[in-house]
């Protein structure tokens, strides 16, 4: 095939996977430099959703599959986090660096929403080619930090291409074939993200292709959609589950608007391309219409959904745990379709019939820049940022970690918690993999939420917006602090250690100085000067060097750490949380300790009354895996074992194989009475949506 030359690029349009090939790599590099020198912008992606895979990963290869992800929080349900152990993308972890796995989803997903959007303008919307492929390069350009956890919406173009072909297909063949595409996408992405979203897309732009055969246009959308909900049935149903139980219920309201919707969308350039073309454009402009209408549509979907959903809550709980702001999935494709059709409307207007000039060059010229600006900008924003934050080596290498984690013995767990300032993130201790007492979690318990929110109540009361946050979303359980410290930080202004030593938190991870009575700093990991001591240019050598030798970090040691598995003395009771929260305001580590915090509505089914002084003993772990834990447990009396575990109703216990009764104690953790002797605890985390499972 004779190469296009009448485009005013030097490259061949003729092989346009070469074209978006090439592209992905310079976007990958530019984003984070895939490996060593490596930056990203972290938030909810990089922070937990990646160095979740690392975690899970190496827990397959350790135990095997499991539904409990111990590693954040005190122990969560895997699936309800979005992430599960049948994922293609776990595959990459399984085989390679962290690193290099996140450079190859990285470049897959560029090299999928260029292409394939391209294949869809010149083979479906009848573009010029040059203009084809002007529109991949602006869906690749608007895919810029959107890394696995969105994976779903640079393959749009990919649903849509192969949907659109299915309906030449004879009816049954086109359901069949959809059904086996929505399978497969559903191993690739986190279809709650996306699934959920995409029928008014499918069904719009399918019904416009074939308008003649709407209804299996409907159907092949259809077909796609609820097979991609079956491929994921477990975490469907491990959200519809976990999510009336979660932290999420009774959240304040939020605008959509001002969370995601109007400046997101109307601050693309793309977005402006097309409107110009629509006035520039002569003829028939229906197309470009159409395209507007339809993201107008998203738009308008996205404002709506918060009210719907407040009154739907009440009759179903779930839908109190759904966020539904995320129809600007759908956003993207529809951009990058009418961008590319504005373009093609304004070079004809120009055009004539006097072929191409250099007017028509400089105007594909300046269209592909200014759709470059807003990622190039923001790549800049991410070079300032990356000397605050540092990269994927400095965050994901720290030396005190790796070898805090290389001495962890599974007869003596521990977790850890984190500072979070200068871009220290709860997630970056799952990539070692180091189990954590906090993290950014999409579902977790609520009474968890409720006793996490006693942990960090000394800065809520001084901080009404990060209050704000914490209540109205909470998906964050941090130790929030105000960035900037080069004096010690008073502790006590900010959280609360007997509580997180009740957690099973042994160490702080920081890299601002700490001042509290019951915290002891590792020597070897006391800097030379902590981080706020720095000046600019002392901050960027330093960054350089961790790109190369890992971040450091300072470690202080919880010196009154509660051991996860513990028989208590006694019992004290409470009516409700007002009486609970008082009494655990107050407890010293030692009091924790030793006495446990039960609801008196709980007494009657353990056998025990408050202040009775309960037996002694001996708890020793037998075997731990996520989701089943066995202890010996010797007690010279009757007693009360705790398990410093997230509390969930589908945790259950067994001892000597016979059911017994798991109660939460503290408001937010298990505990469960044992007789005197010697017997075998077993821990058991069965979700409903395995079989056999539920709560007893």
């Amino acid at each position: 095939m004779r190469p296009n030359r009448s485009f005013p690029v030097p490259f061949d349009l003729d092989r346009p996977a070469l074209i978006f090939l090439a592209a992905a790599l310079v976007m990958a590099v530019l984003s984070y430099g895939l490996g060593p020198a490596s930056f990203m912008r972290w938030h909810d992606l990089g922070d937990s959703h990646l160095t979740r895979y690392m975690a899970t990963a190496a827990t397959v290869k350790a135990v095997g599959l499991h539904s409990l992800f111990p590693w954040a929080a005190s122990g969560v349900d895997l699936e309800a986090t979005g992430t599960r152990t049948t994922d293609a993308f776990l595959l990459l972890f399984l085989i390679l660096p962290g690193w290099a796995a996140i450079a190859a989803m990285r470049v897959a997903q560029l090299f999928i929403a260029g292409y394939f959007m391209d294949r869809l303008l010149d083979r479906h919307l009848g573009l010029p080619r040059w203009a084809a492929v002007c529109g991949g390069l602006f869906h690749l350009l608007l895919q810029e930090n959107m890394l696995e956890h969105y994976f779903g919406i640079g393959a749009i173009p990919l649903i849509l291409y192969v949907l659109t072909g299915l309906l030449a297909r004879r009816p049954w063949q086109g359901l069949a074939l959809a059904g086996l595409a929505g399978l497969i996408y559903s191993q690739f992405v986190f279809a709650p993200l996306t699934v959920v979203f995409l029928p008014p897309l499918l069904a719009g732009w399918l019904i416009a292709m074939r308008p003649r055969q709407w209804p299996l246009a409907l159907g092949v959308g259809a077909a796609f959609s609820l097979a991609a909900v079956v491929g994921q049935v477990d975490m469907v149903a491990a959200m519809a589950v976990n999510g009336p139980l979660s932290h999420r219920i009774g959240h304040g309201f939020q605008m959509p608007w001002k969370i995601i919707g109007g400046p997101r969308i109307l601050s693309q350039p793309v977005l402006w391309i097309g409107l110009i073309g629509i006035m520039a454009a002569r003829g028939d402009r229906r197309m470009g219409w159409a395209l507007l209408g339809g993201l107008t549509g998203i738009v308008a979907l996205m404002i709506v959904q918060h009210p719907i959903r407040l009154l739907l809550a009440p009759h179903i709980p779930l839908a109190a745990a759904f966020t539904g702001y995320r129809f600007f999935v759908d956003a993207p494709v529809l951009m990058a379709g009418l961008a590319a059709w504005g373009l093609e409307r304004m070079v004809a207007r120009l055009r004539g019939d006097g072929g191409w000039t250099r007017k028509t060059r400089g105007v594909v010229a300046t269209a592909l820049l200014a759709a470059a600006a807003l990622p190039l900008m923001q790549m800049a924003e991410d070079a300032r940022t990356w000397i605050q934050w540092g990269g994927y080596r400095a965050n994901l290498e720290a030396p005190a970690l790796k070898r805090l984690a290389a001495e962890t013995r599974a007869d003596d767990p521990f977790r850890v918690a984190t500072i979070q300032e200068n871009g220290l993130q709860a997630g970056f201790m799952n990539a070692y993999p180091l189990e954590t007492a906090d993290g950014y979690i999409n579902l977790y318990p609520r009474q968890y939420h409720e006793l996490w929110e006693l942990v960090i109540e000394p800065y809520l009361a001084r901080s009404p917006e990060i209050a704000r946050y914490f209540t109205e979303n909470g998906a964050r359980i941090s130790l929030y602090t105000d960035d900037g410290h080069s004096l010690p930080l008073p502790v006590e202004r900010y959280f609360r250690t007997p509580l997180l030593a009740l957690l099973n938190v042994r160490y702080l991870v920081t890299t601002v100085p700490l001042d509290d009575a019951g915290l002891e700093l590792l020597p070897e990991t006391r800097p030379d000067r902590w981080w706020d001591e720095l000046t600019t240019g002392e901050k960027i050598r330093r960054r350089l060097g961790e790109n190369v030798h890992g971040r450091h970090v300072a470690l202080y040691r919880v010196k009154d750490a509660v051991a996860r598995y513990r028989l208590v003395g006694t019992v004290r009771l409470h009516d409700n949380r007002a009486g609970m929260e008082a009494a655990l305001r107050t407890a010293s580590t030692l009091d924790l300790e030793h006495e446990a915090h039960l609801w008196r509505a709980d007494a009657p089914r353990l056998g025990l009354a408050e202040g009775a002084v309960l037996g002694k003993g001996e708890v020793r772990i037998q075997r731990a895996t996520p989701d089943r834990v066995e202890l010996n447990v010797e007690t010279d009396a009757p007693g009360l074992l705790v398990a410093a575990n997230a509390f969930s109703p589908f945790w259950r216990a067994d001892i000597d194989n016979a059911p017994a009764t798991l109660t939460p104690a503290y408001g937010g953790v298990m505990a469960v009475a044992v007789p005197a002797g010697r017997h075998t605890v077993t821990l058991t985390y069965r979700p409903p949506y395995l079989p056999g499972g539920g709560a007893r």
